[in-house]
């Protein structure tokens, strides 16, 4: 039994480096959002490993999306944040490329950083695609919501 000791513990911590991130439809609210005519995010799902929108929270937002003002875009899931340096590295999953017209999407975050859930296309043609946007969609816990009410993104949309 002894000999089997070390050989049951390392078959143990295998299963746990296996082990997949465990996901839950959770509760959302809807926030602050900007788009330019003819753009438009729906929201249908939102799973999370917690559902609080706080770091190390892993959240996938599934819906549909309608691109009319560009000829494509970028459309990212990332972290605005409050805290920290307000850089963002992108993994995968947290970005997709769209065309005109419309589709599914499913992105992915692991939130890094204290902050608020943002969903955000970017038009490719005016070189930066993240300094202005062309459609914003904040998503978060009620509380988190109610905190940011107030923001006008409409100033940081772009026809360009």
């Amino acid at each position: 039994m002894k000999a089997l000791l070390p050989l049951l513990i390392l078959c143990a911590g295998l299963s746990l480096l296996r082990a997949e991130v465990v996901i839950h439809e959770v509760p959302y609210t809807l926030g602050p959002s900007a788009f330019l005519e003819g753009d438009h995010v729906e929201i249908e799902e939102v799973y999370a490993t917690r559902g609080d929108f706080e770091p190390g929270d892993v959240v996938v937002v599934r819906g549909h999306y309608q691109l009319e003002s560009h000829q494509e875009a970028i459309m990212l899931l990332t972290v605005t944040q409050t805290r920290g340096d307000g850089k963002t590295q992108l993994k995968t999953g947290q970005k997709l490329y769209l065309e005109s017209g419309s589709g599914p999407f499913e992105l992915r975050i692991k939130i890094p950083a204290e902050g608020y859930l943002h969903l955000g296309f970017y038009p490719i043609a005016n070189g930066n695609p993240y300094t202005k946007g062309c459609g914003s969609l904040y998503i978060g816990t009620k509380e988190q919501m109610k905190a940011i009410k107030d923001w006008d993104l409409q100033k940081r949309l772009t026809d360009d």
